[in-house]
């Protein structure tokens, strides 16, 4: 049995926010990765809305811009499910979001 086919005991994730084509167009990326080895062992790309200064100009560019956050770190968490077990010490930073989640 190799390492990915084990159970995962340390897992962490963490989001990045970047863009789509424009700083109006903002994109959160959550990321989970295994403790240990720091594999990766998924992610979810998910659209938000623009924040601070840019939100009123984004809105009229582009419309109103879903956050699809919260939807996308849940189906990434099911995805994970099979893979780890309930002792799994699960990790994060400072994001108030993954603590929600």
């Amino acid at each position: 049995m190799d390492n990915a086919d084990e159970p995962i005991t340390e897992l962490q994730f963490d989001d990045l926010e970047t863009i789509e084509h424009s700083k109006c167009k903002p994109v959160s990326v959550t990321l989970a990765v295994e403790g240990k080895t720091r594999r990766f062992v998924g992610f979810r790309v998910a659209s938000m809305p623009a924040k601070g200064l840019l939100s009123k100009k984004a809105i009229q560019k582009y419309g109103y811009r879903k956050d699809e956050r919260s939807q996308k770190r849940k189906e990434l968490f099911k995805e994970l499910q099979p893979l780890i077990k309930p002792s799994t010490l699960i990790k994060s930073d400072s994001n108030q979001h993954l603590k929600k989640a």
